[in-house]
């Protein structure tokens, strides 16, 4: 299997670049990975800032990703839903929910109250997001993973959960974020998957293969990328 690595230098000339244009071939390939990152919330990350939360659900990426990014507000907070299918595209959107507009199966908007936020924040708590994320773990996108990134007190946290790793199932902040989604679509429930499998699995429909992964560094994601 051919890998092209883009280490470093493509890294520090992202974040150069003006990531309001989507044709700049560097910020155009690595934004979906900033998002996913999120170093858009690192990046206005300050102790006055409100508390905000962002959970990636990755289900196979060709197949389906849904995000959740939380808000807090003075009642509570604000769930934002968005769960997109194949048409996502790594080369052609804006720092901002990567699917273009023919990509996004269906978007909703929640209203937390004050309760139902707090409980959210403590099950994640509870499930581990505190704890260093894993060095080394790998984010591969044929397979099913939880990505969250948040900034509470000032504070940037990252941290990752792989199917069939420890922990993974176990988590039980899911279910409160699915109680609160009004997508009508169901959450894929993942399944023992690996690369082949998944390559026998495709079909003409889904177009070329667009395979990648990420890597945890130093408690957050993306210092090494591949792309297969």
């Amino acid at each position: 299997m051919k890998r092209i690595a883009l280490l470093g230098i493509v890294l520090a000339l992202a974040a150069c670049a003006d990531t309001s244009r989507v044709n700049n071939p560097v910020v155009g390939r690595l934004s979906y990975f900033q998002y996913l990152a999120g170093q858009d919330i690192k990046s206005t990350c300050t102790a006055d800032a409100p508390a905000r939360y962002r959970f990636v659900y990755n289900a196979v990426f060709d197949e389906q990703v849904r995000s959740y990014d939380l808000i807090q507000t003075a009642d509570g907070a604000k769930l934002a839903v968005n769960v997109g299918n194949s048409e996502i595209r790594l080369f052609e959107f804006p720092l901002s929910w990567p699917i273009r507009p023919e990509g996004i199966k269906r978007q909703a908007e929640a209203d937390l109250s004050r309760a139902d936020y707090l409980a959210l924040i403590r099950q994640v708590e509870a499930d581990g997001f505190g704890a260093p994320a894993q060095e080394g773990l790998r984010l591969q996108s044929y397979d099913f993973y939880w990505a969250v990134s948040a900034c509470a007190g000032g504070k940037f946290h990252f941290n990752a959960w792989v199917n069939q790793t420890p922990g993974f199932a176990a988590l039980r902040f899911p279910q409160l974020l699915y109680s609160h989604d009004t997508t009508s679509i169901p959450p894929a429930k993942p399944f023992a998957n690996t690369y082949g499998a998944y390559m026998s699995r495709r079909t003409g429909d889904l177009g070329p293969d667009r395979n990648f992964e990420m890597i945890v560094r130093n408690g957050e994601l993306g210092n090494i990328l591949t792309l297969f």
